[in-house]
């Protein structure tokens, strides 16, 4: 573990300034990524959103939507 002597707020103001992207939203995206390379190394759907943090595979569909605006299925149609 890394300890950083930064509040949360702190780090957040800091991640944001140097990289353009809300903390919060880069970690729920790089779970998704997680989980979608796990669905492409053969794990099932729901397998893969448990294991990248997600409640469920429906949990993993509905952060997909908000954040890309597009479907799963389409995620895997266009790949």
């Amino acid at each position: 573990m890394l300890l950083l002597h930064l509040s949360e707020s702190r780090l957040s103001h800091l991640f944001k300034a140097e990289t353009g992207m809300n903390l919060k939203n880069y970690m729920v995206m790089m779970r998704m990524k997680k989980a979608f390379m796990l669905i492409n190394s053969g794990q099932s759907f729901t397998e893969a959103a448990v294991n990248a943090a997600f409640y469920d595979s429906a949990h993993l569909c509905k952060v997909v939507k908000k954040y890309t605006g597009i479907t799963v299925s389409d995620v895997f149609k266009k790949s």
